[in-house]
Order: structure tokens, then sequence, then C-alpha cells
């Protein structure tokens, strides 16, 4: 496997430079590395450059709108495999504080905007299992204008109940699974 990667990075104020980086490593068994295969520079990339986002971290890899290819998973990932493609949401948030109960969910004081604004997306391992799993729902309800999406979780697994807990609502559970759906 390669050592370094090219990287989009924001150094300053008006500054974006075209970097190595180094590949990203799994750092904990529920990590999974994505081989970017398309991303895009948007809005919010172009108000880091100006200086508009002070919680931007200088140094931080632009692009974090991405879709990918898993190339790598820790012991600990059941659920996605190498080679599945995935799409990445740059937001987490708890869903509880005073903007994510107005629907700000950017500000949330717990999470909001990190992937691209203060962590490199090399290296998110994060929390970020929330977006895989809202991802994948909205997906189906909206790309594939289904009605309901349903997900289920080990009654042991806690990482994944509180990840599903933040994008679904509980349906049910029984003596080994938790239950959750999403609804258009």
């Amino acid at each position: 496997m390669q050592k370094t990667m090219k990287a989009a990075v924001w150094q300053e104020k008006g500054r974006v430079v075209l970097e190595d980086r180094p590949v990203p490593t799994i750092q904990e068994q529920t990590d999974a590395i994505v081989r970017v295969t398309r991303s895009s520079i948007c809005s919010s990339d172009l108000h880091i450059i100006h200086g508009t986002v002070p919680r931007a971290r200088e140094n931080v890899i632009l692009g974090h709108e991405f879709t990918g290819e898993i190339i790598e998973t820790g012991t600990g990932v059941k659920r996605f495999r190498v080679g599945d493609r995935v799409s990445v949401n740059v937001e987490t948030f708890c869903g509880e504080c005073y903007f994510c109960k107005r629907g700000y969910v950017n500000n949330c004081i717990h999470g909001g905007w990190e992937l691209g604004c203060r962590i490199d997306k090399a290296y998110a391992g994060n929390g970020y299992g929330v977006e895989a799993f809202t991802a994948a729902a909205e997906w189906g309800l909206y790309k594939l204008h289904l009605s309901r999406v349903f997900a289920k979780c080990f009654k042991e697994n806690q990482a994944s109940f509180k990840m599903l807990s933040a994008c679904m609502r509980k349906h049910g559970e029984d003596e080994t699974f938790f239950y959750f759906e999403k609804l258009v």
C-alpha cells in the first residue's frame, strides 16, 4: 500500500496547497479506511478558505463531501466489508442541545461540522458511524424512494445502539436485538 496521498490542505486565510499526507491506518477496532473516489469542494470549503469559519483548524484537509470504497477494516467492523462503496456526512450531532433541537445540527455543541473543518477526513474515527448510518438510511428513503428503513443491533453493542439512536427512532426490542426505523 502507498505511504502517502495527495490532499488539498487549507493552511491559512486565502491559502490552499496540495500536500502529500500520510495514508491513514487503523487506529481502533471499529475504524474503516476509505479510499476516496470522488470528492467535492462546497461553499463551506470556500468559507474556510476565506477565513470566515472561526471553528476551522489550519492545516485541515478540505473536500469533506466524498464517496469512496472501503479498503481496510478493523476487527470490530462487522457491517461493512472491504470493497463496499460508502458516502460520508460531515456532521456529528447529539440531537439534544439548543442548536440540534432547532435543526441547526452543524452548530451542535457536542459535534457539528467537524470533518473537513477541524478533523481531517483521513483521521475522523470519532463518531462518524452515525453519519454512515444516517447516509445509508437517507439513501434508502430518498434515492430508492422507500417509505421506511429498518435497522437492528445486538443489545450488547452499545456503540451501534448509540449511533442508531442518533439517527433513527427505536422501534422495539427482543432478547437479542434493539430495532430501529426511519420513515419518510
